[in-house]
């Protein structure tokens, strides 16, 4: 009885190494966007004065800006994990990238501190989908660049702490 072992650098589908631009170009897109996710984290706080001026939001509404995000997220993250397992990666990924980008767009150009608190926690949703699969993206995808995007996501360590 011999077992099918494939090689861990090929793709389940061709059976062969993707090629060197489609490994970089994909680590390129994970990068950015767990560089956007950590961004976001740290950018709200130095608005947070302007928020309050322009919003006329109190301390209250303020603090539900940050963390409706940052409850989302931590909250979200382990499941999106395990349906990301179920239900594909790269399909989870991508609708978390989408939700993301949908829910900052939103927050951009909300008027109303509920607005901006309801985007904030969509914008979590897509920041909990989009962390754990971006590092989960199997090494079979990314060849020899899936190395890089653990270490790049190991060395961004500090945003990702103050939050979970």
């Amino acid at each position: 009885m011999s077992e099918n072992h494939s090689h861990p650098n090929t793709t389940p589908t061709t059976g062969t190494e993707p090629g060197p631009s489609r490994r970089w170009a994909g680590l390129a897109a994970l990068v950015v966007a767990l560089l956007t996710v950590g961004l976001d984290l740290m950018v709200l706080n130095v608005a947070l004065p302007t928020l309050a001026q322009d919003l006329g939001a109190s301390t209250t509404q303020l603090q539900w800006i940050v963390n409706a995000y940052t409850l989302v997220f931590a909250a979200l993250m382990l499941p999106a994990g395990g349906f990301g397992d179920r239900y594909g990666r790269k399909r989870l990924l991508l609708i978390g990238l989408v939700a993301f980008v949908a829910a900052s767009a939103w927050a951009a150009f909300s008027g109303s501190t509920g607005s901006l608190i309801a985007a904030r926690a969509v914008m979590g949703i897509g920041a909990a989908i989009i962390v754990p699969l971006s590092l989960g993206i199997p090494r079979s995808d990314l060849g020899n660049a899936g190395g890089s995007v653990r270490a790049i996501a190991g060395s961004r360590k500090a945003p990702f702490a103050s939050t979970v």
